[in-house]
């Protein structure tokens, strides 16, 4: 398989054509900049296709995981954001 017929390819192109205008995004309130929406929705996406459902297990995966780092865009989000972002939007999951 070619690393464009990869299923984080896939993904991301899907992702990236879907309106997310109704996604909630984090509230750090730290002045942090906030991960791009698409970004967190691409990641959990692809774990979960690839059986991976501990948040922890992801924020580590975008350390470890070849794919999960690509689509993380080199950043690493940790459990607690993941969370957040997956209990607000809930509905695009």
């Amino acid at each position: 398989m070619g690393a464009r017929n990869h299923l984080a390819h896939f993904i991301l192109e899907v992702v990236n054509t879907l309106p997310l205008t109704g996604v909630r995004i984090n509230e750090r309130g730290t002045g942090d900049t906030q991960y791009p929406p698409r970004m967190l929705l691409a990641v959990l996406v692809y774990c979960y296709a690839t059986g991976v459902f501990s948040l922890r297990q992801i924020e580590q995966a975008a350390y470890t995981d070849v794919a999960v780092h690509f689509l993380s865009a080199d950043t690493h989000p940790d459990h607690d954001t993941l969370w957040t972002f997956r209990r607000g939007n809930r509905p695009l999951l």
